[in-house]
């Protein structure tokens, strides 16, 4: 999903996927002013993705402070591992 692409039904309303997605990009990149505005009209009447947006300030802050996952990533042989976890899980989830 991209910013730019966000489109609903109403030019104010966003939907829960949206506000949670345009909080996370908020972190990482500033916000056109409609975007900024759509998305505090969300969470001033969304209670649940106002606690989302608390909650993910929150780990971010503490993160940060911790110091241990900047400039984090996985090895190329962890991902590969993981992205073989998933497939098997995703194959025995698909048998059940």
């Amino acid at each position: 999903m991209k910013a730019d692409k966000i489109t609903t039904k109403s030019k104010w309303n966003l939907n829960c996927k949206e506000a949670t997605f345009l909080t996370e990009l908020s972190k990482e990149k500033k916000l056109s002013m409609l975007l900024r505005i759509r998305l505090w009209y969300h969470l001033s009447v969304c209670p649940p993705c106002k606690r989302f947006k608390k909650q993910t300030l929150l780990m971010a802050k503490k993160l940060k402070e911790l110091g241990t996952f900047s400039n984090y990533s996985l090895e190329n042989s962890e991902k590969k591992k993981l992205q073989e976890q998933i497939q098997q899980a995703l194959a025995q989830k698909n048998k059940g």
